[in-house]
């Protein structure tokens, strides 16, 4: 969410209750945000957490979530979540020809990619996050941001 003054505020509607060896075991959340590892019963939270960040880079670059539900069955997940890059190629063309206005480029690839990881234990850290070098770029004025909203919401 972005506040009045345009500032991101991340915020989590769903509820967590720790089981076994401290980690997570609450299957709540929305599907396509949802890590695949949530669905297996128990979860380290920081890892899902930065997979659902990666879901919501992906939606506010995009405008539209980068695939129906982290699963080996949904098509552009299993295209992602595969080591091959011609795999990962596939995923980024349907993606581009869906926003061609788009700049793709190879940082925000890398780090969206990382970000959704099928293994939790390869996704980055925060710190990874910070340092990566897509978050060293450009950023956009606030004001191009509204505004992108607004010609966004103005689709719907």
């Amino acid at each position: 969410m972005l506040d009045n003054r345009g500032q991101l505020k991340i915020i989590d509607f769903g509820s967590s209750a720790r089981g076994d060896k401290g980690l997570l075991n609450t299957r709540v959340g929305t599907e396509p945000y949802m890590a695949p590892e949530v669905r297996e019963g128990a979860y380290n939270g920081f890892h899902v957490d930065v997979f659902s960040l990666g879901v919501i880079l992906f939606i506010m670059y995009f405008g539209y979530p980068p695939f129906t539900s982290a699963k080996s069955n949904d098509p552009l997940y299993s295209h992602l979540s595969k080591p091959d890059e011609n795999d990962r190629a596939a995923f980024w063309a349907y993606h581009k020809k869906r926003r061609p206005s788009l700049n793709l480029t190879q940082d925000f690839k890398d780090l969206v990619a990382r970000m959704l990881s099928l293994r939790p234990a390869d996704r980055l850290t925060l710190e990874a996050i910070r340092s990566h070098e897509w978050c060293k770029g450009p950023t956009a004025d606030i004001e191009v941001v509204f505004k992108e909203f607004t010609r966004r919401a103005s689709e719907y």
